[in-house]
Parts: C-alpha cells; structure tokens; sequence
C-alpha cells in the first residue's frame, strides 16, 4: 500500500494539508461557487456589521471600494472564457499593492442579508489577518490577502472535523475518506465557501452519532462526545437548514449512555438553544432590520411559494423532472465540477471513481454489525425531507429569480450539494449478514483507496493548474 501504516485521518491530514494550501493560492479569485457574496458577508460581518442596513429603500451592507472594485473586476471574469489567464503577476500586485483609500460605499445586494453565524471560521480568518497584517505593515490588508485569511479560517475548521470525524469513526472510513479528498470537496475546503464546513460537518456528525449509537450499552457519554454532537449541530442548523432533519437521530441514543434522564434532556434543550439563537434570533433580526422593505426578489419567491400551494402534485412532478433531465450534471459536480462548474474531469476518471467510491461504500456497509429498523427508517424520513427541502428552496430561491415563476424544472441544484448526504444512505442498508468480506477483500480495498486518494488529489492541482494558468 502507498500509505502503508498510516491512519486515515493522518493520511487525510497530509494529503489535504498539501493540495489545499496549494489550491488556496492557485486558484484565481472569485472562481469558486458564490465566493463574491460569501467574501462579502465575510468581510461585512468582520466589520460587525451583523445585519443588513437600508439606503433609499434598498438593503445591503457598507463595504470598502476597493474590496467592491476588487469583487466585480473579478467576479465572472474566468467564466467559461478559457482564454483569459491568470499571471503570477497579477497575484503578486494583488497582494503587494498596499491599501490607501479606505472609503467605503452602500453596497445593494440580497445576498447580504445573510445569518453571520454562517461565515464563523471564514469570518475569524479575517480577523486574524487584519491582526496579522498589522504586524507586517500599514495599507496590506488589501481584498486578495483577507480573502486568502478568510480561505485559511474554513480550510483549518475544514481540516480539524475531518480528522476529528475519521480519528472517531468506528464505521465507513474509507468512504469518508474518499469523500472528505474527492476533487469537488478539497476545492471547496481551500475556498471561502461555506459549503467546506457543511461537508466537513456533516460527515464529523456521522461519525459521532454511529459511534454513540453502535457504543455497548455500558459506554457513558463524556463531555467530549457532548461538546462534539454541540459542534456538529451548530454546523447543520446555521450553514444548511435543511439538514436539521438529520439531528433527529440523535434520540435513537439509548438514554442509559447519558447516564441519567437529566443529563439527556440536558443535551436536547441545548440543542434546541443552539438552534434558537443562531438561526431563529438572527433571522427575526435581520427581518426587522430591513424595515418592512420587501425586495424583488422576496416578492418572486412569494410568487413561486404560492405557486407550490396550488400545485403540490406538479411541484413533485418538477422535482423528479429536474432529477433526470440532470443526473449526468448532478454526478459531475458530486466528484468535481471545479471552478464556476466550467472545469469538469475526464468523464472517464468521474465514472470509475464514482463506481469505486459506490463499492467502497457498500462493502463498508456490509461490515457493521446490527442497525435497529426504526433508525433505518427514520434515516430514510431524514434523507427525503432533506432532499425535497434542497429542491423547494432553491426552486422558491434561485429558480424564481432567474428562470420564472412554475418553470417545469428546478435549476441551481449542483452536484456538490449532495456530498453530505450521500454517506447517510448506506444507514439504511446495514446489516452484516448481506457480505461476509475477507481480510484479503479488505486489503486490495484499502490499496486501491490509497491509489485513488493520490491520484485525485494530483489530478485536482494540475486540472486548476491547466485550467487558469496556461
């Protein structure tokens, strides 16, 4: 084996400590999904401005010019034009050039009126880079170095779950392995995009929950399992609601590992409070902010909700359309649609690692011992609320605003948005009698995902690499 004696969590932490610090630096700005408005709410809420202000009836935030200029000029400027370059030039001006203006300007966006909660770790990577770079001198808190800082703050959380979630699995390491440095997900950990947390997240909880729930009846849960589950709930309730679904699992939990009915309820009512004041409270406020002024773009998704009341039947019908007429789109940005969703793999290399991450999973599944019904069944309850509430929010959202109001597909779905789920889906299907795997099995497993994992990191690098630099 490549990685021979090594644990996954190590292996992850080396090899997306290498690729991703290169990927932090390589690729151009504005070119990962969003970066502009989540640069933006970064930068904002790094400025305390935690909830939208209004200007002659518009809603935004206050934001520096050259943090504005540095956004726009780059912000669609590698879309789908693969004849534009960016230079080493370009990005050492970008980083050198010292700041001397710092006026700033109303900036109108939707977009900003966004939860702060959100943009935690990309927020505090901010932070420390203004601390940082007053250290180094005046004026080089330019756009391109705090956004690197706001890139390092989620990569660092991106890192510590992931090797939290793999250190702690008792279940499907390989896949999570698999999963935490495919293409699309180390691309998306190098980034500002909050989509680096949800993933990491997502999977940090999985491994908490089957570790407490496969645990012997003896085993007491600590402090640490508790602050674990806390963290990982944070994640799900502030970066992608619909996920919460999945925190029901958590009273699957036999009551006797808390080691009493008060320690249990304990849990509950926190994760409750979590819930409440960071999505409820900063949500309410944020309403109350904008003074009753309702955008464009709240008066479409109304259009488009009362639409999905009149027709509840065909909003399914939409759903099921979208999914086939997009499945070969979906796939793709599951392993790695990089850039803008401009900068696909090899079709060939996606098949046969979707294919291999697919029987990897399987044969993992086939390895745990007993999963009781009722947690198969809710698992499932989880995945298909979660699923219908991805697509009904972005066909209210983003569908409403750009393709109209009861369009017959559901556009702005991406493949990336179904990496935290997928490792759910094979609880449903546990069950040790299906496979009785051999260690011989086991080990041409572990040596083909070691293969995998380094030729998916090498060919990420050299995708971007081709893709913006020559």
């Amino acid at each position: 084996m490549i990685f021979k004696n090594w644990s996954c969590e190590r292996i992850f932490l080396v090899v997306a400590m290498i690729v991703g610090t290169i990927l932090i630096f390589l690729t151009p700005p504005m070119c990962t999904p969003d970066e502009n408005c989540h640069f933006l709410n970064s930068y904002a809420f790094s400025t305390g401005q935690f909830t939208p202000s209004v200007k002659d009836g518009k809603v935004g935030k206050y934001i520096r010019n050259d943090i504005i200029n540095f956004v726009d000029g780059y912000n669609g400027k590698y879309t789908s034009n693969f004849g534009v370059e960016y230079t080493f030039q370009e990005m050492y001006f970008n980083s050198h050039l010292q700041v001397s203006d710092r006026s700033g300007s109303f900036y109108e966006s939707r977009l900003l009126n966004a939860n702060p909660f959100t943009y935690t770790f990309s927020t505090l990577g901010i932070l420390a880079g203004k601390a940082l770079l007053r250290l180094w001198g005046s004026g080089f808190d330019t756009p391109y170095n705090l956004l690197i800082f706001a890139k390092i703050g989620n990569f660092i959380f991106f890192l510590i779950a992931g090797y939290l979630a793999l250190k702690g699995a008792v279940c499907m390491k390989k896949t999570m392995l698999l999963l935490l440095l495919m293409p699309m997900t180390l691309y998306l950990g190098a980034s500002v995009s909050y989509d680096a947390i949800l993933i990491a997240g997502s999977l940090w909880f999985f491994s908490v929950f089957m570790r407490l729930y496969l645990a012997p009846d003896e085993y007491v849960i600590d402090k640490n399992d508790i602050i674990q589950t806390m963290i990982c709930a944070f994640v799900l309730i502030t970066v992608k609601q619909v996920m919460i679904p999945f925190l029901l699992l958590l009273f699957l939990i036999d009551k006797k590992k808390f080691g009493g009915t008060k320690k249990y309820v304990c849990c509950i009512v926190a994760v409750i409070l979590i819930g409440v004041i960071c999505y409820l409270c900063p949500t309410i406020i944020n309403g109350i902010s904008k003074n009753d002024i309702v955008t464009e773009y709240e008066i479409n998704s109304l259009k488009q909700k009362n639409y999905i009341i009149d027709n509840p039947i065909n909003f399914f019908v939409i759903l099921l359309r979208s999914i086939k007429e997009q499945r070969i789109f979906y796939m793709q940005g599951f392993y790695g649609s990089l850039g803008l969703q401009d900068t696909n793999f090899p079709i060939p290399i996606s098949v046969i690692s979707l294919i291999f991450l697919f029987m990897v999973s399987v044969f993992e599944m086939c390895k745990v011992d007993y999963v009781k019904i009722r947690c198969k069944v809710l698992n499932i309850f989880a995945i298909l609320i979660s699923i219908l509430g991805m697509f009904y929010e972005t066909y209210i959202g983003w569908t409403a605003n750009i393709a109209g109001i009861g369009v017959d597909t559901v556009t702005g779905i991406q493949g990336r948005y179904f990496i935290p789920i997928y490792i759910f889906i094979f609880i449903s299907f546990m069950n040790k009698k299906l496979v009785k795997s051999k260690n011989r099995t086991g080990r041409v497993i572990d040596c083909v995902v070691d293969c995998f994992v380094l030729l998916g990191a090498i060919w990420t690098v050299i995708i971007i690499f081709l893709r913006y630099w020559n």
